[in-house]
């Protein structure tokens, strides 16, 4: 068995948590067309939209949700409602392939077009809840993608911005339990986030946040909210897994979406990923990565190849950490043989964690040639300092 210290130099691309907050739709539009200040919940015509388009992007049917979307947005197309949830259908697609950058230029496409509906509601009415929702929701989403791709300035700001409109609303809609999803994320994650945040939000003049308060409340939106339940539960078991290092409560949480949403294979991917990462049980991972592939052979899932590709990867690891160099071989060559183009943070690791297998059996030319193609890739978690320190001298000696 590899040593915990050697294990701790793997890292999945930096993915700051923060800012994110919730996947709400809403707005009143009555059958004369007349567009009216929207309400919340389920007295807007917008509910079974909502209650259907949450359910399809679980499921991980996006193409569907998004034709969701585009029946809202012809419902009324200056309402912020269709637009938002457009953009936050994005982004959860972009959470699974954040190398998609077509992708991602629509989650900030579809989010500024909720912002500029928002913004045009409350000129007209201040307490209009139904905009200052959604421009909550949206600069928050829009918070989370700069912050993946770097844009601190911009996420501390869209942050600050969502916090303001979300307390209003909570301020005008004290019943309305949904807001606890994402207040709870704001206060959660700006009070945990590392060290050079905390400057960058002092700096901005940027509310703290409050770890405990921020818990309670993402674990009421998940018990009482209408529409944040299952999004609740998938932000509890991020910090769960990332955060609080409970992980026999993110595995919990992880099988019940799973069980909840079957037809969605990322859910029992990152059931996986908590198996090998944080829980040491390989064995029980081997199990799942194959099932999981076979699975995913005649899947229609829109992402089917990017979660086989991490499949393979992380069946390849947990043969790496249970010692056994000939599976771990077969694993990481099968995965790359497929030439695959992205996660891109997956093909680096394999690489590297393939020079490794190559160094352990003496085959020392290829895992020099696998360490300099880590080199030629962007750095993710220590890649770089590791494979230069496995060209000075072969792993494992």
């Amino acid at each position: 068995m590899l040593s915990s210290r050697k294990r701790a130099l793997e890292q999945v691309p930096s993915r700051p948590r923060a800012l994110v907050l919730f996947l709400l739709l809403a707005a009143l539009w009555i059958s004369t067309g007349e567009v009216w200040a929207g309400t919340l919940g389920p007295s807007s015509p917008f509910h079974p939209y909502i209650v259907q388009g949450m359910e399809e992007v679980f499921s991980g049917r996006f193409d569907e949700a998004l034709k969701v979307t585009e029946r809202m947005i012809a419902l009324d197309p200056e309402s912020p409602v269709g637009h938002f949830y457009r953009g936050a259908t994005y982004w959860w697609m972009f959470l699974i392939d954040p190398d998609n950058k077509t992708v991602g230029t629509k989650v900030e496409e579809n989010l500024e077009r909720a912002v500029q509906k928002g913004k045009k509601r409350l000129d007209a009415d201040p307490n209009d809840v139904e905009a200052l929702f959604y421009l909550g929701g949206a600069y928050g989403f829009r918070a989370r993608y700069r912050i993946v791709e770097a844009r601190w300035w911009g996420a501390a700001w869209d942050g600050r911005k969502a916090k303001g409109f979300l307390e209003k609303v909570a301020a005008l809609e004290p019943e309305w339990v949904d807001t606890n999803l994402g207040l709870g994320m704001y206060n959660y994650y700006v009070d945990v986030l590392p060290k050079y945040f905390q400057v960058l939000r002092i700096v901005a003049f940027i509310p703290a946040g409050d770890r405990e308060k921020g818990l309670a409340q993402l674990r009421r939106a998940m018990r009482e909210g209408i529409y944040t339940r299952s999004e609740a539960r998938f932000f509890l078991l991020d910090i769960m897994k990332d955060h609080e290092k409970d992980y026999v409560r993110a595995l919990q949480l992880v099988r019940e979406l799973a069980g909840e949403y079957p037809e969605n294979p990322f859910f029992r991917l990152l059931e996986v990923v908590i198996h090998v990462n944080r829980l040491g049980r390989y064995s029980e991972a081997i199990r799942l990565s194959e099932g999981l592939l076979a699975e995913l052979e005649n899947s229609p899932f829109m992402f089917a190849d990017d979660v086989a590709v991490r499949a393979q990867y992380y069946l390849g690891k947990a043969h790496f950490f249970r010692g056994n160099s000939p599976a771990a071989l077969n694993a990481f060559e099968t995965l790359l043989a497929g030439d695959p183009e992205r996660p891109q943070w997956v093909i680096a690791w394999a690489n590297m964690r393939l020079g490794q297998v190559y160094d352990m059996e003496g085959r020392r030319e290829e895992a020099l040639a696998r360490y300099r193609r880590v080199l030629k890739m962007r750095e993710y978690g220590e890649t770089h300092d590791a494979a230069r320190r496995w060209i000075k001298k072969p792993f494992g000696e």
